[in-house]
């Protein structure tokens, strides 16, 4: 499967890859000829996300869609991640997508198509294709619409899985790492969504820039909407070293979550900027719509070796040394 990324107006695209990665390192993407499909009028915005939808036959739909962003050293760089599922059962040859932002006086839009989708994909955890933006419009949340086929090229049984609204909060000013502090390292704090049984799954990493060890600690997850405040434990991280921590929940009321995710919840670590500790996510909830879907996905790869089920799943975690 390949990525043809262009773009419109002056925004260039970056192909990046890589859960964490940085869209700065790799080189630029050459341009390339727009589709040549004319765009048809896209139906209309709406407020929320429906769950997870994918027909038993000859649909698309975006898969662990979700946002890498460096929220305090540099806000204002992120790139949008995902895959795509099908239910085809043929190689689907184009399928044109489009990145927009929905509110205030919105950029030019970023296009692109994926090639060549085989038939029946399934995608594996949301990094199957990637575009970067930069907000210049700082010191507040945007809502950004991802949608795939959006010139109708492909016929689809449906298509009101096509489209995912995702709201980020751009602050106006950078906090620059510093020693003698844990924090979240780079652009690890996200959510993957989109996923089956309205599951959606939280990683992060965090980094320890003090010179001696942290012993285990422990981290908190909140959501208001869900009724859901909950403490877990963050393995110890050795000096100049990362540990690395997901977990996954339910998102089943309607509206914007914020869903909280705090490092060092007790504070017993000293540290030199306690300001940083928290990451929010903001996710889009709504009801289903359209036609009947299929939610079960049993022969779909595991996410870090978990299968897709409803509910919570165990943590993970891993030590990376420095």
């Amino acid at each position: 499967m390949k990525l043809i990324a262009s773009t419109i107006g002056l925004v260039s695209l970056l192909l990046v890859s890589g859960c964490g990665s940085s869209a700065s390192d790799d080189p630029m993407t050459p341009p390339v000829t727009p589709p040549v499909t004319p765009p048809v009028t896209p139906p209309p915005v709406t407020a929320t996300n429906a769950p997870y939808q994918l027909a038993a036959s000859n649909d698309l739909t975006i898969f662990m869609c979700h946002v890498h962003q460096d929220f305090y050293a540099d806000p204002v760089h992120f790139a949008f991640w995902w895959d795509v599922r099908s239910s085809f059962t043929a190689t689907v040859p184009r399928i044109a997508w489009k990145l927009e932002r929905m509110d205030g006086t919105p950029p030019p839009a970023l296009i692109g198509t994926i090639t060549d989708l085989p038939a029946h994909h399934v995608g594996i955890d949301g990094h199957g294709e990637s575009v970067p933006w930069i907000e210049y419009d700082r010191g507040s949340r945007h809502q950004y619409k991802l949608t795939l086929n959006y010139d109708r090229a492909v016929t689809e049984s449906s298509y009101d899985n096509n489209s995912y609204i995702f709201e980020v909060d751009v602050p106006d000013h950078q906090t620059p790492s510093q020693l003698g502090d844990l924090e979240f390292d780079s652009e690890s704090a996200h959510v993957h969504m989109w996923m089956p049984g309205s599951e959606n799954v939280i990683h992060f990493d965090v980094r320890n820039l003090l010179a001696n060890a942290v012993p285990t600690t422990k981290w908190r997850l909140r959501d208001a909407m869900e009724g859901l405040d909950v403490t877990y434990e963050l393995a110890a991280i050795p000096a100049g070293g990362s540990t690395e921590a997901s977990h996954s929940m339910q998102l089943l009321a309607p509206g914007l979550h914020a869903v909280t995710i705090t490092i060092d919840s007790l504070n017993v670590v000293s540290e030199t900027n306690e300001a940083n500790n928290v990451s929010t996510q903001y996710i889009l909830v709504g009801a289903p719509v359209g036609v009947a879907f299929q939610n079960s996905n049993a022969s779909c790869p595991p996410w870090s070796g978990q299968l897709e089920k409803r509910g919570l799943l165990s943590l993970i975690f891993s030590i990376k040394s420095p």
